[in-house]
């Protein structure tokens, strides 16, 4: 394999994988039902306050617990509750 062989193989592999962590960041970011609006997951928390996953973590564990609904391994936060709460805080 040459050396431009590998540059557009490297090339091809780093589109990929940013086309897939763009669809995946589309997904978690946030859905809305009628009037509400939720995140999912840890990164939909992180992406809504502009944090680490480390720090969404915990702030789901203690301050946004009430906004946090968890079915499994599927995180629901309500946005607007998460927002009133991180607001008394």
């Amino acid at each position: 394999m040459t050396q431009e062989e590998l540059r557009e193989l490297l090339d091809d592999v780093a589109r990929r994988a940013a086309t897939k962590d763009e669809a995946e960041r589309e997904k978690t970011v946030s859905f809305s039902t009628s009037d509400k609006e939720y995140v999912y997951g840890l990164r939909g928390i992180a992406n809504l306050f502009g944090i680490s996953n480390k720090t969404a973590q915990t702030w789901k564990k203690t301050f946004l617990a009430a906004a946090v609904t968890q079915r499994g391994k599927t995180i629901i936060t309500d946005v607007e509750m998460a927002r009133r709460l991180f607001a008394q805080r």
